[in-house]
């Protein structure tokens, strides 16, 4: 018994000397040493990039959804409308196939009139006390912005398939007053739609024609195709055809597709040539509309002119920007809003970051780009609207101001010769 009274002691012992040899390793775990924290920087760094991923990925998954799924295909065609007709065609050719590119614009396609404007169509007084009243739309109601009887600027705003629209039309009486704007640092910069008009002692206007607009980054110095200036042919890219859209001598606007050697034939006094886009530009021709499929070509800000049977003239320019909430129009509104307004002979012209309007030197549209939204871009061309002591003589196609004398650096004569100018448009 003794043996075993004092074995049982021992083991006692040896566990109470185990036991306060872990007390003090466990009091210890639980006082041990705070992990050390991360710098407050590395922490907001970490977190910015955490974000950017998300993003990232949200971003990835959202356009392959929309350029390889079936879910969202009106959104999938408007991306590669919008942006293969721009200075970056890449931001669609890198997702998509030409195949698959054609195939987009064979669904929402503009198939415009066939033929040449019928000068005989139109009819302007020449008569003065021969009064003309400004078209009223049932159908595009808005405010007044501007009306001194003889030109007039309306603003409304609508709904589409695809969102919202403002638009607003210039409506001028007399065609005389409409000429066209050349920057007047022809081959170095453009000028801003409002810059221009002051420069042409201008009511008002909105952009013209395309400029050379490499990577969308260019300063609009050189028009596209082939600019007429107070008679003046002005070659920039040599082509078989071009898409004429330009007034004659008569005041007449002429539309329609003429090789080079036929313009002079014309008579023009001023225009351009624009046929950048997978169809061609008139919209509207002797009072023939033309038909659309899809989306008919995309809903973009765009900018158009045309013209009535008695000669009044309508310069039209929609906004539309996705950031502000607005998808702007696409062929059939634009050509709808001029019929409505009573145009016969119509077509589209330069649109996006470019479609512009100003009156009385101030820009008075939205315009879609807003790093350059005071401004708008630098254009090499604008229709503009001469003031009213600014008369057209008809019979030598030169301008008399009576109350101001505003020098032309664009053009050396007046007269009805031709010059050639040949430049690359890698647009």
């Amino acid at each position: 018994m003794t043996d075993t009274t004092q074995l049982l002691e021992q083991e006692q012992e040896i566990q109470t000397v185990v036991e306060e040899t872990e007390k003090p390793v466990k009091r210890g775990a639980r006082h041990a040493a705070p992990k050390a924290k991360k710098p407050l920087w590395l922490r907001i760094v970490l977190g910015v990039l955490s974000g950017i991923g998300v993003v990232v990925s949200l971003a990835v998954a959202f356009f392959l959804t929309m350029f390889y799924s079936p879910l969202l295909p009106e959104w999938r065609d408007q991306y590669v409308m919008m942006t293969y007709q721009t200075s970056n065609p890449w931001l669609c050719t890198l997702f998509f196939s030409q195949e698959s590119i054609d195939a987009v614009f064979d669904r929402h396609t503009v198939a415009t009139p066939e033929g040449e404007t019928n000068p005989g169509l139109i009819e302007v007084p020449d008569e003065p006390e021969v009064k003309k009243e400004f078209s009223v739309s049932e159908k595009y109601v808005g405010e007044t912005l501007y009306d001194d009887g003889e030109v007039q600027i309306v603003k409304f705003s609508g709904k589409t398939t695809r969102g919202k629209y403002t638009a607003r039309l210039i409506q001028i009486k007399d065609p005389s007053r409409v000429m066209l704007g050349v920057t007047n640092q022809l081959g170095k910069r453009g000028q801003t739609i409002a810059d221009m008009a002051q420069t042409n002692n201008a009511l008002c206007g909105i952009n013209a024609g395309g400029f050379v607009d490499v990577g969308g980054i260019g300063n609009g110095g050189t028009p596209t195709e082939l600019v007429v200036k107070d008679g003046v042919l002005t070659i920039y890219q040599e082509k078989e055809t071009y898409e004429i859209i330009g007034f004659n001598y008569d005041n007449v606007l002429v539309l329609g597709t003429y090789t080079e050697e036929e313009i002079p034939a014309l008579n023009l006094r001023d225009a351009i040539s624009w046929g950048v886009l997978r169809w061609k530009p008139t919209l509207i021709l002797n009072g023939t509309r033309a038909q659309f499929s899809g989306l008919a070509g995309g809903f973009d800000p765009r900018s158009a002119i045309g013209q009535r049977e008695d000669g009044l003239v309508m310069l039209l320019v929609v906004d539309g920007s996705e950031l502000r909430g607005k998808d702007g129009a696409n062929m059939e509104l634009v050509t709808d809003i001029l019929w409505e307004y009573g145009a016969v002979n119509a077509a589209n012209l330069d649109g996006g970051t470019s479609a512009s309007m100003a009156l009385q030197g101030e820009l008075i549209n939205t315009i879609c780009n807003p790093a350059i939204a005071s401004r708008g871009r630098y254009l090499a061309t604008a229709w503009l609207v001469k003031q009213t002591d600014a008369v057209l003589d008809d019979t030598t196609g030169t301008t008399t101001d009576t109350m101001a004398s505003t020098t032309d650096t664009t053009s050396a004569t007046t007269e009805n010769t031709t010059t050639t100018q040949t430049t690359t448009d890698t647009q």
